[in-house]
């Protein structure tokens, strides 16, 4: 076997995100008369090789291609062609191989340090960019395009801006935040127009804002942290428009500060930011309306909404509408790690994301007073296979015994606390309930 052949039918990894382009079928079966050619520029060295994938569905994206190709490398661009593709729609991916191992290199936290690209301009951001928004449609008579690789590897500073971010939030290290809020101030003071780096400010901001307590920060500490994460998030959104999250993180300091200056008209704004991040991402961003809503009064029109939202997103997340007099689930719904699925489960991001969210909605179930459905809704994050690691499992099993006592509890709290006697997104453990890392690792 040629070391091309060997080179392309060894496991292509793309762990950004825990997300992989592996190595399926090297070629179509069904040999087709549509030709597909690609030229991947942005080559700034002739180390190693070119890689490409491509991908016929969402399912498949970006795990396991219909075919792939391989160039040795040259710059500034290589041109590989596909032969025998069927008409239809499809995506691809394309990295730089400098180190000609066969695999996209990654560093602590699966951040590529190799060049990548997407077609369409696609972009990798906290993970590889979803299908829709790499794929193309391929006709008869074939068609060439052009992929872009992002040929700047992450700098020194951004690459410790990372981890350090990832490490504080992760290991719910507090003490650790002083210095990854610097890390990442620094980073941007190199790389301005970094919007992961942007977006890690707003977000170290928020966690600031929102475990206030924990932080023993002053209300003047408060106003500065949501100043700081409504301007981060902007930059984010203007540098990363497609990126839904940042909108949603947006839209979510957009409604804190219309509530703290009492601006209908800036809340109004706030919802229809909301609004086109739901949109762009259903199954992140009604979660994400729906939690900095159920603060409010159990009775008002705004709770009412972040109800309905928090339903919503379970059904997209379970793939079909779920009783709301029997939500209690026998067994989880059928995992996945990639497509906009993947923001319903745990992962690299938010290791607990599964167990939270059962937390917080059955807290929200408490608060209007619906005990029965509250307890299934804490009972099926019990689903999850790393229950039993998760730091907050005793606080629910708590809530699940108190339920009915915390109805008039979770009504009358208000502001955040240091201990349980306040919902999900008032307490200590706000933002840890779902991105703490597991008890031996946060210890």
């Amino acid at each position: 076997m040629s070391r091309l052949s060997q080179t392309l039918s060894r496991l292509t990894q793309y762990t950004l995100a825990s997300c992989l382009i592996a190595g399926g079928v090297f070629t179509s079966a069904a040999a087709q008369a549509a030709r597909v050619t690609v030229t991947v520029d942005g080559i700034q060295t002739t180390d190693g090789a070119i890689l490409a994938g491509l991908f016929d569905s969402a399912a498949s994206f970006p795990q396991k291609y219909v075919q792939g190709r391989s160039s040795v490398a040259k710059t500034p661009s290589v041109t590989l062609t596909f032969e025998n593709v069927a008409p239809g729609r499809y995506a691809m991916s394309a990295f730089h191989d400098r180190n000609g191992n066969g695999k996209l290199d990654t560093g602590a936290f699966g951040i590529p340090t190799e060049p990548l690209g997407f077609s369409r301009g696609a972009r990798a951001i906290m993970g590889p960019p979803s299908f829709a928004d790499a794929a193309f449609d391929v006709p008869a008579e074939g068609l060439s395009l052009v992929i872009h690789l992002n040929e700047k590897a992450p700098t020194a500073a951004q690459r410790n801006a990372t981890e350090r971010f990832w490490a504080a939030l992760h290991g719910a290290d507090y003490a650790a935040y002083p210095a990854a809020l610097a890390a990442v101030q620094a980073a941007l003071v190199e790389s301005p127009q970094d919007p992961v780096q942007n977006a890690h400010l707003g977000w170290l901001h928020i966690w600031h804002l929102s475990e206030a307590g924990s932080f023993a920060a002053t209300p003047q500490d408060m106003g500065a942290d949501l100043t700081s994460a409504t301007r981060s998030f902007q930059r984010a959104v203007e540098l990363a428009p497609d990126e839904a999250r940042y909108l949603g993180f947006l839209a979510t300091t957009l409604f804190l500060e219309s509530a703290v200056n009492s601006d209908a008209a800036a809340s109004r704004r706030a919802e229809a930011t909301m609004a086109r991040a739901v949109q762009m991402w259903p199954e992140f961003n009604l979660f994400t309306a729906g939690y900095i809503h159920s603060s409010d009064p159990f009775d008002s029109p705004q709770y009412a909404t972040a109800m309905q939202q928090m339903w919503q997103d379970l059904d997209v997340c379970a793939g079909q509408p779920v009783s709301r007099e029997h939500p209690g689930f026998a067994k989880p719904p059928v995992q996945t790690n990639v497509g906009h699925q993947r923001a319903c489960w745990n992962s690299s991001i938010a290791p607990h994301n599964f167990e939270g969210f059962f937390l917080n909605f059955g807290d929200m179930l408490v608060k209007q007073g619906d005990i029965a459905s509250a307890r299934a809704m804490y009972a099926n994050a019990r689903l999850s296979a790393t229950y039993a690691e998760w730091a907050y499992r005793d606080v629910l099993e708590r809530r699940i015994t108190d339920a009915e006592a915390n109805v008039a509890v979770f009504r009358n709290s208000a502001g955040s606390s240091e201990g349980e006697a306040h919902m999900m997104v008032q307490s200590n453990f706000s933002c840890m309930a779902c991105h703490r890392g597991s008890r031996s690792a946060s210890t």
